[in-house]
């Protein structure tokens, strides 16, 4: 039977003898009290399929990140302030490049922050068990009923994953078609979408990738420009004053 543990949320399952018991969540290591009723109630719970909004799981929020990169620039900067005279000249003395580069490199740390939480969500869901041995030894047209209400009874917090999602669109369609070519046709194709979308949730930090070196070489020349510009000429009709 399933129970969904009230720290983080996942679902559990229950051997019907821990009914009444105090348990260890597997996953945050919570400590749940199973009631005593739950093995009756369990049983009679048939969970309303209804589908559910997918998240994009590959791209962050673009305006979220833009904005956290851009208030994380603007703390760093004013951070500097105090230290003008020394490292912070570096940043707040040096013209525009550097503040560019500055808010570039804090806005792809924040898009890999939100990315590397998104993965950790993915993560979470791998410990579901969409498949728990007392609904079937396999999968076929008498138990795909059982398996998708076990994906159904799953918070929709973790349920909304690209696992758990690619496998409850495979199980229903072999519910309707029971035609396992087509079902491995379909997870190779879903498979294929979801590797093209991660890979192109990247492109956005490969720009900043591409472009933080380039702005380092106009600021480079910039800086040689203001300091050839700065020279005393002296006579310009002796090509010899350069050298003093």
């Amino acid at each position: 039977m399933l129970f969904t543990c009230p720290h983080c949320q996942t679902s559990l399952d229950v051997a019907p003898e821990h009914a009444g018991q105090t348990v260890q969540c597997p996953a945050c290591n919570g400590k749940l009290k199973i009631p005593a009723g739950f093995a009756d109630s369990a049983a009679n719970q048939h969970p309303e399929r209804k589908g559910w909004e997918e998240k994009d799981h590959a791209n962050v929020n673009f305006v979220k990140s833009l904005a956290i990169g851009t208030g994380i620039t603007i703390g760093f900067m004013l951070l500097m302030v105090p230290f003008r005279s020394g490292i912070g000249a570096l940043f707040l003395n040096r013209g525009w490049v550097n503040y560019a580069e500055t808010f570039l490199f804090c806005w792809g740390m924040t898009i890999l922050v939100m990315k590397w939480r998104m993965i950790q969500h993915q993560q979470r869901a791998t410990m579901i068990e969409l498949f728990p041995a007392r609904l079937g030894r396999e999968i076929n047209s008498d138990t795909v009923g059982a398996f998708i209400d076990n994906i159904y009874h799953v918070p929709i917090t973790l349920r909304d994953s690209l696992i758990v999602n690619r496998i409850r669109k495979a199980l229903e369609l072999f519910e309707s078609r029971p035609d396992n070519s087509e079902i491995a046709t379909f997870l190779s194709t879903q498979s294929d979408i979801d590797a093209n979308r991660s890979s192109g949730s990247y492109s956005l930090l490969k720009v900043f990738l591409w472009a933080i070196p380039i702005l380092g070489f106009i600021g480079t020349v910039l800086g040689l420009s203001v300091a050839v510009g700065s020279l005393a000429m002296g006579d310009t009709g002796n090509p010899d004053a350069l050298k003093s």
